[in-house]
């Protein structure tokens, strides 16, 4: 199943979808980093009036959650494109699996929903103290410095 939720910078809406998605996948809000949380969400998104994204993916008893801002790219003459990015601070998909062939899945189901709603970009700033970095199923290029990891699509 994929679960795909927006918000405009409303904290009502976006609470709601919180709450939805935390069902779903039976996962308690007080488990959470402060940078999933709605009301951090919400903040994030206030001045620029962007949009919070919910993107689940389930299978079974396995999930990945991918909780982003995304922003208009207004490039004259041109469709709407957008980016996305973590809230400030870290973030990351948060996943129950380390299972490889449902991370290469999930990961494939976020990319092609990413294509078709024009993404253009996307920027993770990845928690050091969660793992989920190191699980990700990444077939792409990267280009790791000291300080950050670059994945070339």
């Amino acid at each position: 199943m994929i679960k795909v939720l927006e918000s405009k910078s409303n904290l009502l809406d976006i609470k709601k979808n919180e709450d939805k998605i935390l069902k779903i996948i039976d996962l308690k809000r007080d488990s959470l980093d402060i940078n999933y949380l709605s009301e951090y969400l919400y903040l994030n998104c206030l001045k620029k009036k962007n949009t919070i994204i919910y993107f689940l993916y389930k299978d079974g008893e396995e999930f990945f959650l991918n909780i982003l801002i995304k922003s208009t790219i207004n490039i004259s003459g041109f469709k709407s494109f957008f980016d996305i990015e973590t809230p400030y601070g870290y973030g990351g998909p948060l996943f129950n699996s380390h299972n490889k062939i449902f991370l290469k899945k999930a990961t494939y189901f976020f990319d092609d929903w990413c294509k078709k709603n024009f993404i253009l970009c996307q920027l993770t700033r990845f928690n050091p103290l969660l793992p989920n970095i190191n699980n990700l199923v990444l077939e792409k290029k990267k280009l790791i410095t000291q300080k950050y990891i670059f994945i070339i699509i």
